[in-house]
């Protein structure tokens, strides 16, 4: 008996066609993936007329509150499983950096107010920072941005993390920092990768693609995309900044490997008052990406589970378990009304009353989201008695 039996809708096979395929889940997991599954289940859903995504993991957030108020991450993860997000990726920075937490701290919130599961990137600045670091994932920034601060040496702390095996977040923004790393970052048998975070224009691209070493890869978000809309909009100021790009052709051509929010947790007086860099992003992510991108013809809904789910699930060391729909997947699942459209307006949860993307005309609608097995979004509704449910994820060795 399963626990769960998803049936009548369409998921995505490899080569972008959806198929019917009903999905039977237990213990959190996948267990059966076929037509007309007749096995008896504690709970039955309909979903006819919907598409069955794998759940959206966005390894680019940033969760915080100059207000330090309870309740952050709740919010926060309500925003984002209501738009989809199963997994998000959070960051722990080192001593006394404003707004933000260390570590455990960090970790420990959100184990006790998150709805959905969660991996925390280890911000290091200096060798101290890397010899303390608690996740296999790291941040080097080559620019100061934001709350963050240039790393001292940036370039040698690269190099010593991805000797040592780690996944290397990195923030860069100049093209010189990108050459940099090209040339003399990675040497012939070190064992850890780069990603390069938040690329904003297609030459940056072109200038990874052409070193041909697949140890380095690259996310860009969907303000760098929807350039046009949100390059001279108030109170939309972003680090690296929007700029004039033609980034789809990349992305169609596989040279982007995610697309992730850098989602921050500011308000519009907030942004005014301190002039912080970044917005609101988790509860848009997925339907920006179907309008601008599946529905335009830009991508197929594979190249969209890729950029989404597969892609960073492969960075964070945790594909297949999270970011596909396959027996023996954590059942981290979306069910999506593809039909439906709708006016942007604010974020339905979390802390950021305003979005870049009000006023824009998005197809598609997150029907339900489920964190192994457990509904915590429905019919427009965020379970925040789910808080709690979400749970560390560290790789998959």
């Amino acid at each position: 008996m399963f626990d769960l039996l998803i049936a009548g809708g369409k998921i995505v096979a490899p080569d972008g066609h959806l198929i019917p395929l009903d999905l039977g889940i237990k213990d959190g997991k996948i267990v059966a993936l076929e037509q007309g599954l007749r096995a008896k289940a504690r709970r039955a859903v309909r979903a006819s007329g919907y598409i069955v995504l794998p759940g959206v993991i966005d390894l680019h957030t940033h969760l915080r509150s100059p207000q330090g108020e309870p309740g952050l991450f709740t919010g926060e993860t309500a925003s984002a499983v209501a738009g989809g997000v199963t997994l998000l990726g959070d960051f722990a920075y080192p001593t006394s950096t404003r707004f933000e937490l260390e570590f455990e701290p960090k970790r420990d919130r959100l184990e006790h107010e998150a709805l959905c599961d969660f991996c925390i990137h280890t911000v290091v600045r200096a060798l101290e920072h890397l010899e303390g670091a608690q996740s296999w994932t790291v941040k080097v920034f080559f620019s100061a941005s934001g709350l963050g601060a240039q790393a001292s040496g940036a370039l040698e702390l690269l190099q010593r993390a991805v000797t040592g095996g780690y996944q290397v977040l990195a923030h860069v923004e100049m093209m010189q920092d990108y050459l940099a790393i090209l040339e003399r970052g990675l040497e012939a048998d070190t064992t850890g990768r780069v990603h390069i975070l938040h690329v904003p224009h297609q030459r940056y691209v072109s200038a990874v693609h052409a070193a041909g070493d697949e140890r380095i890869t690259m996310e860009t978000c969907p303000h760098y995309l929807l350039w046009e809309w949100v390059r001279d909009r108030e109170g939309c100021a972003v680090s690296p900044p929007v700029i004039s790009s033609d980034l789809w052709p990349q992305v169609r051509a596989g040279r982007i490997s995610t697309i992730g929010t850098d989602h921050c947790s500011y308000t519009w007086q907030e942004k005014a008052n301190m002039g912080l860099p970044g917005f609101p992003g988790v509860e848009t992510l997925l339907r920006l990406m179907v309008t601008f991108g599946v529905q335009a013809g830009r991508i197929s809904w594979a190249d969209l589970c890729r950029l989404l789910s597969a892609g960073p699930a492969r960075i964070l060391g945790l594909y297949p378990r999270k970011g596909a729909v396959q027996v023996g997947s954590d059942a981290d699942l979306v069910v999506f009304d593809s039909e439906y459209e709708e006016v942007m307006g604010a974020p339905a949860y979390g802390r950021g009353d305003f979005s870049p993307y009000t006023g824009l005309r998005l197809k598609g609608k997150v029907v339900r989201t489920l964190v192994r097995g457990r509904e915590v979004y429905a019919d427009g509704v965020a379970d925040l008695s789910a808080a709690g449910w979400g749970t560390w994820q560290d790789r998959d060795l």
